[in-house]
């Protein structure tokens, strides 16, 4: 990495929502974007230049940076990840794994852009990221001397980290239910590639069980009735609604390949991506407990490849999306106007 290269947060508009301008916008010297979507129907003028809201070359003197050591311009130039990114139940902060101080930990930065701040302290890898529905708490994976854990911490920095289960093979850590009661991870089954849904309940004595036997990527409704979930069962990865806690049935929500599903904040549509990595927007009804799905609609085509994650604001207003792009650099980007060009 040059001395030039860095790790930027900028803020961009643009007017429509067209896949030329976008690619147009796009900071070219970025492998990992994270990009907001945001449906505001104002129309800009024209697209602004990025505005860099914070300078990382300042950030080794950054005297209330809360991180292990003052981060130097060399630990910046180990930087080549940024992941996992969700958004706080409030929808002011950015929790995101990144290598920034060399190793994959989890930090913490502001929705509207600003500094970066290190909430866990570890030379193990911390993975998926999940906040507790009052926001109190992140919830991620952790490997821990030569084991796997789903941890927990006070989102505030304070405290000390608490393990929540010990597992064997790395868990990939979903979801946090609504009720705040479970926790949704899967791990891959043994002898193959195949992997399983568990629910970890938080009070008691935290027992997990299965509630998918093949699947990944589990997200519970926001009324806690409804599993989706990706599953390769029909032999390539579809997306799948499923009830939870109990109740019959099952319902393939994608048709030509699906994964990563995401609900609204309301409840009433759900996302996912297809194989593609273009992402999907479908409307459903509960009619007397049978889900009903209506026609898919894209909206966005081909985004990004091979660690594309997304998630949906509380307010759901905003995606917030990585870009995979050529150089080595990251950038936390926020675009507006997404609904106008959709409602053409």
């Amino acid at each position: 990495m040059s001395p030039q290269d860095s790790i930027t947060f900028h803020e961009v508009e643009f007017s429509s929502f067209e896949q030329e301008v976008l690619q147009g916008i796009m900071p070219i010297m970025t492998p990992f974007v994270m990009v907001v979507f945001m449906s505001v129907l104002t129309v800009a003028q024209s697209l602004p230049s990025p505005q860099v809201i914070t300078d990382p070359k300042q950030i080794a003197s950054k005297p209330d940076a809360r991180v292990e050591k003052n981060l130097t311009i060399e630990k910046l130039y180990m930087t080549r990840s940024v992941g996992g990114s969700t958004w706080s139940p409030d929808g002011e902060t950015f929790a995101f794994i990144s290598n920034l101080s060399g190793r994959n930990n989890l930090w913490l930065v502001p929705a509207e852009g600003g500094w970066p701040t290190q909430l866990t302290i570890s030379n193990e890898r911390q993975t998926s990221p999940a906040w507790s529905p009052d926001g109190k708490w992140i919830a991620y994976s952790s490997a821990q001397n030569g084991h796997f854990a789903i941890c927990r911490k006070p989102s505030d920095g304070s405290g000390v980290e608490e393990t929540l289960l010990t597992v064997e093979q790395q868990p990939g850590l979903h979801d946090w239910s609504r009720d705040g009661k479970y926790l949704l991870y899967s791990v891959p089954v043994r002898g193959g590639p195949l992997r399983q849904i568990f629910a970890l309940p938080l009070e008691g004595e935290r027992k997990p069980s299965v509630v998918v036997e093949r699947g990944a990527g589990g997200k519970l409704s926001p009324d806690g009735h409804w599993l989706a979930y990706q599953s390769a069962e029909s032999g390539r990865f579809e997306v799948y609604v499923t009830p939870f806690g109990g109740g019959q049935g099952k319902w393939q929500v994608s048709a030509n390949g699906g994964q990563h599903p995401q609900w609204s904040k309301d409840g009433k549509e759900l996302y996912y991506m297809d194989l593609t990595y273009s992402l999907f927007e479908v409307p459903l009804t509960n009619a007397g407990g049978a889900l009903q799905f209506g026609v898919a609609q894209k909206l966005i085509t081909n985004w990004s490849s091979p660690q594309v994650f997304y998630d949906v604001s509380p307010d759901g207003k905003k995606f917030l999306l990585d870009r995979v792009a050529q150089q080595i650099s990251q950038s936390v980007t926020v675009v507006t106007d997404f609904t106008a060009g959709l409602k053409k």
